[in-house]
């Protein structure tokens, strides 16, 4: 079905998020660019436990300044785990916040994005993330090649192997982070930074 049927018409070039129903809808749409999003209400996450995306090739996820609270995520083996395992090239979350998130999985995991190819800006976390290996960071595991994030903090608590962050796990070459920070404790075996766990970009 087209995506009218789910979302209604776009506003503004934007199809409106105004329910966890509407999330569920979203995982069918997030592979083509050519749709942006817009979060439009407070949601709970809660109520759908577990539920993330695991990558995400949209063009834009416009947060206007709304959160998502209580992300509940185990997944002991996966790589790319966070609210979005993967953020793909070209696309961009923006003026999102995430309350009091729970996610715990192997590698590459963050509260926001596990693995990050795309553009981060005036977005936050806060709650707890653990990884059992690598790349583990409070907002983002690994921020890959290209990958760049502005303007956003995370507060949560983060823990992991190797390459841990109190705001990215592994900043890549060719990646960046400007004008944000991290405030929550950072625990982990090596490479074990409080903004960064290792920064090559």
């Amino acid at each position: 079905l087209a995506i009218e049927n789910y979302f209604g018409p776009a506003a503004n070039g934007y199809y409106e998020i105004a329910t966890t129903q509407n999330l569920k809808d979203l995982l069918g749409f997030a592979d083509n660019p050519s749709y942006s999003f817009r979060l439009v209400a407070d949601l709970d996450l809660s109520t759908i436990p577990g539920w993330h995306i695991p990558y995400f090739a949209a063009a834009v996820f416009d947060g206007s300044g709304h959160t998502l609270s209580n992300l509940k995520l185990a997944q002991t083996f996966q790589e790319d785990a966070g609210l979005i395992g993967e953020l793909r090239s070209g696309s961009t979350i923006t003026n999102l916040g995430l309350l009091d998130v729970d996610v715990r999985a192997y590698a590459e995991t963050g509260g926001l994005v596990g693995s990050s190819y795309g553009t981060i800006s005036n977005s936050y976390v806060t709650g707890a993330v653990s990884g059992t290996a690598y790349a583990v960071g409070g907002l983002v595991g690994r921020n890959q090649p290209g990958g760049a994030i502005s303007g956003s903090y995370a507060t949560a608590a983060v823990s992991g192997n190797t390459l841990v962050g109190g705001l990215v796990g592994d900043n890549y070459s060719s990646s960046t982070i400007s004008n944000s920070y991290a405030t929550g404790a950072v625990s982990g075996g090596t490479l074990v930074g409080g903004l960064v766990g290792k920064n090559s970009g």
